[in-house]
């Protein structure tokens, strides 16, 4: 094992649309297409989770909801399974206001900048689940939000800076433009000033991810872990965890 692999959080993304697990590539949800790969046995998300459960022993996964969070219902049921075998499923559903009373324990709210209503909506949330992630969610870099939500115009590290204000101790950065690309994690930069400035706070870090390089990169940049796809289903991870 090489002295990166040991601290650092490899943490699997599945992408829900229809009832079946799609390819995420650089937010295009409208061209998104089933998801195949080394462990794809098909589009089912319980069976991908099953084909990964012995490489993350954690079994802890990403799943973004793209039917709730485009408000077209939900696909939980399909996530039943996995919760039986021991998986915690870190969900964003495109919260908005609250969290639903109904949401079982092992899933962990994930609270995404681009959606959630407002600053006040983020700090109730997190003042009512302690465990919530914050996605503080951009596009080339810059912050988005939903028309209708109330974000005052800032950059990327003021984002941030307001969501660990308002009680974030888990925040995702996650830029749509580089999700599925293979183009390198965008943004480490970032990561380093968020690291210096906060290092209480456990950082993640998605999209663009190639291989083992770019895993020593985020970790050399003090990120706490990865969310990866792409380059998981192409295997070109498997050494990294399995060595």
């Amino acid at each position: 094992m090489n002295q990166f692999s040991k601290s650092l959080q490899i943490i699997p993304v599945l992408d829900l649309l229809g009832g079946q697990a799609v390819h995420a590539v650089r937010g295009n949800r409208a061209n998104y297409q089933p998801l195949t790969g080394k462990y794809a046995p098909s589009p089912d998300p319980d069976a991908i989770l099953r084909a990964l459960e012995s490489l993350v022993p954690t079994r802890v996964a990403y799943v973004a909801d793209l039917d709730a969070i485009q408000g077209n219902g939900n696909n939980l049921q399909l996530l039943q399974c996995s919760l039986q075998r021991g998986w915690t499923i870190w969900l964003d559903s495109g919260l908005r206001d609250e969290i639903p009373a109904s949401l079982p324990p092992k899933f962990v709210p994930i609270v995404g900048t681009e959606t959630v209503r407002s600053p006040a909506a983020l700090k109730k949330i997190l003042s009512c689940r302690v465990d919530c992630m914050v996605s503080v969610d951009l596009r080339e870099g810059a912050p988005i939000h939903a028309p209708g939500c109330q974000w005052p115009a800032e950059s990327a590290f003021q984002l941030a800076t307001r969501v660990v204000g308002l009680g974030a101790q888990r925040l995702i950065l996650l830029d749509l433009a580089v999700v599925g690309s293979s183009e390198g994690p965008a943004h480490l930069e970032l990561a380093r000033e968020i690291r210096k400035a906060f290092p209480q706070v456990d950082l993640y870090l998605g999209g663009g991810i190639r291989g083992t390089t770019d895993l020593m990169a985020c970790q050399q940049a003090g990120v706490t872990g990865v969310l990866v796809a792409t380059a998981l289903q192409s295997g070109t991870l498997t050494s990294w965890i399995t060595g």
